[in-house]
């Protein structure tokens, strides 16, 4: 049950657990939940993302729900539930890095409306053509770039997924996957059925990866979804497969079910096209091979047909899903600006309809606005539900799994947790240290918690389960978060790590996700291990010795602070290799989220001071919390050994 829902994503061979997601809300501590727009719950409701843009594409802002009118299959509809929301944006008067670095602690609380964003790369159909291949990135890029802070994006690829990056706010993984793009070795140019039978797999691996993103996104009903095609289109003639006799009739039907899955989701296709103005006739002139044709063949009609029907399949996919299409332009910023201003300011509608038969047919959706000069943006149809009994329920599991197979965490129990790889030179496998923050029980009252904690490789692969059990606990034991702490040995390489935490007592769930790297501390020449806090008096912990023999500090997942606490950062230092140990300069920064400077120190780890046996030395400092201001700070330890450096950071707050 769980590969298969871990899996939904990966589209070609099982490479990538793309429906895993990642809430990396800043501070990274327990926090209340951030109140919720009050949408309808009625099951029937309908609803519509609408963006509305005036002749400059600019959001028209301001409007009421008796600006709007809604028919159904040409039936007027009455607007019943109706919401103007605007999408966060990044601060521009804060550091830089509080958008690039993603905090170290992940929690599992909504932090309001967000829109979810899928990069969909389409390295079976972008030819291997340089330009082509750069745009494509540039496009990616900017996309990333332009994401508010409250958004989580993912980056999938139609045909190898080896590098593909899960939902995350980290822009640095998702940037990291963007660079892996590389072409198919797709040919715009091919010419009969012989040809285009050899490019057919990837002609299917394009349409698929798109069906499998929508029917994926449809886990998630109420969020604003995006997905941008970074892609020249399928050069497939829409009547021609049209008959059933023809070898690619089963491409067309893909396509359409690739509509209907994004309908259904209520996701919104943008394709993007690389190739720049008129690109894909250029390339088919340039490289296609001539010599075979009558002197009387028009390459020029030939280029300029297989450049259409590249195009027309972007632009029938876009607009059929809500969205557009940007095509023949050799600059890509402003219309990847142009997405996230129709994904960021929009009005939500929603209405029961009148038809109120559970037909499973597709209904038309109709949306207009009575203010002059502008355009309305609007998913155009939906499915009805189906008719009672078509669908087999699933079998039932625990709500443990439930959690941990969602494709976002669970916020039903506020819970936060950091990992951290702490190597051995020499050790085959890695140990990780796990903490899991939980809030305190109501006054008055006791309870007990239990955890299950789950390793994965990013191709959905289980590597190691644990599970922790509080005692029975009350709000006289401190009043704070309760860490429960476990230990896992891994392989170095990339993992998601997830937990479920149920409060039998409250009967309640709450999950969370996180990423985790494991580097090879015995081959790389200077590594770092992951940075953890600790406090003091030392938190509350279970089981209290489960990390002792790792660290000589209980790990806590709160990140905010009082002046007055005192609170340690702790991190070890490795030099793998067999070369003699020699001496690593080590600079720690705290840097304001005015870009200030706070607290600055270097220091020289003299060679002598690392373990001979284990090539390991262990690095602490306590954080100057009474000098610093209210705010928001990264904490970052650099160590250079060499022409080798490395990093690691963590974010703060103080209040």
């Amino acid at each position: 049950m769980l590969r298969t829902t871990v899996q939904c994503l990966v589209l070609g061979a099982a490479l990538f657990a793309g429906c895993w997601a990642v809430d990396l809300a800043a501070g990274g501590g327990l926090h209340q939940t951030v109140q919720q727009p009050v949408f309808s719950a009625d099951a029937n409701l309908v609803r519509v993302d609408v963006s509305v843009l005036d002749k400059q594409g600019a959001p028209v802002r301001g409007l009421t729900a008796k600006d709007f009118t809604v028919a159904e299959d040409g039936h007027a509809q009455a607007v019943q539930t109706f919401l103007a929301i605007d999408v966060p944006v990044a601060d521009p008067h804060v550091a830089a890095w509080t958008r690039t670095v993603a905090p170290d602690v992940q929690d599992n609380q909504e932090p309001g409306e967000r829109r979810i964003v899928v990069v969909v790369m389409d390295d079976a159909m972008v030819p291997f053509e340089q330009q082509m291949v750069a745009s494509a990135k540039a496009i990616a890029k900017s996309a990333i770039d332009q994401l508010g802070p409250q958004d989580l994006a993912a980056v999938v690829f139609t045909r190898d997924n080896r590098h593909a990056q899960e939902f995350t706010h980290d822009r640095a993984r998702l940037l990291s996957a963007v660079q892996t793009f590389s072409s198919g070795g797709h040919d715009p140019s091919v010419v009969g059925a012989e040809e285009a039978q050899r490019e057919s797999p990837l002609y299917f691996a394009s349409i698929n990866a798109l069906r499998r993103v929508a029917e994926t996104l449809e886990a998630l009903p109420d969020r604003r979804k995006a997905l941008i095609w970074v892609s020249v289109g399928v050069p497939f003639n829409i009547e021609e497969l049209s008959n059933p006799a023809s070898p690619f009739h089963l491409l067309l039907e893909q396509w359409k079910d690739a509509i209907d899955a994004a309908r259904r989701a209520n996701v919104n296709v943008y394709g993007v096209d690389p190739s720049g103005l008129n690109g894909m006739y250029l390339d088919v002139m340039q490289h296609k091979d001539w010599s075979r044709f009558p002197s009387n063949f028009s390459r020029e009609d030939f280029a300029t047909d297989r450049a259409r029907l590249h195009q027309s399949l972007l632009i029938a996919m876009s607009e059929n899903t809500g969205g557009r299409a940007f095509i023949n332009s050799n600059e890509f910023t402003s219309k990847v600006t142009q997405i996230f201003t129709e994904t960021g300011s929009f009005y939500l509608l929603g209405y029961v309809p009148t038809d109120t038969k559970a037909d499973g047919k597709l209904r038309k959706i109709q949306v207009k606005v009575t203010r002059p000069g502008v355009t309305v943006h609007a998913r155009m149809n939906y499915y009805a539900p189906e008719p009672p009994g078509t669908k087999v329920a699933p079998d039932p599991i625990s709500p443990a799994t439930a959690a941990i197979a969602g494709l976002v965490p669970r916020s039903d129990l506020p819970i936060t947790l950091t990992a951290a790889s702490f190597g051995v030179v020499g050790a085959r496998e890695q140990p990780v240290a796990i903490s899991l923050g939980i809030a305190p029980p109501t006054a008055g009252a006791t309870d007990e918690v239990t955890a299950m904690i789950e390793v994965f490789t990013f191709d959905g692969v289980l590597k190691q389960t644990v599970r922790v059990a509080t005692q029975s606990r009350s709000v006289r034991q401190g009043g704070v978060e309760q860490q429960l702490l476990a230990q896992v040995a891994l392989l170095p390489g990339r993992y998601q790590v997830r937990a479920a935490v149920t409060n039998g007592t409250a009967g309640k769930t709450g999950s969370v996700y996180a990423d985790l790297d494991v580097p090879d501390v015995t081959k790389d020449p200077l590594t770092l291990s992951g940075v953890v806090l600790s406090t003091t008096p030392e938190a509350a912990a279970t089981p209290a010795d489960a990390l002792a023999a790792l660290l000589p500090v209980v790990p806590v997942t709160a990140r905010t602070f009082t002046p007055i606490d005192y609170v340690g950062a702790f991190l070890r230092l490795y030099q793998g290799g067999t070369q003699p140990l020699a001496p690593v300069t080590v600079t720690t920064r705290i840097v304001s989220d005015q870009d200030v400077v706070a607290f600055t120190a270097t220091e020289t780890i003299a060679p002598e001071q690392f373990t001979a046996m284990t090539r390991a030395v262990d690095h602490q400092l306590a954080l100057p919390l009474a000098k610093l201001a209210p705010g928001e700070y990264l904490l970052t330890f650099e160590a250079t050994l060499g022409k080798t450096t490395v990093r690691r950071d963590a974010r703060f707050r103080v209040r």
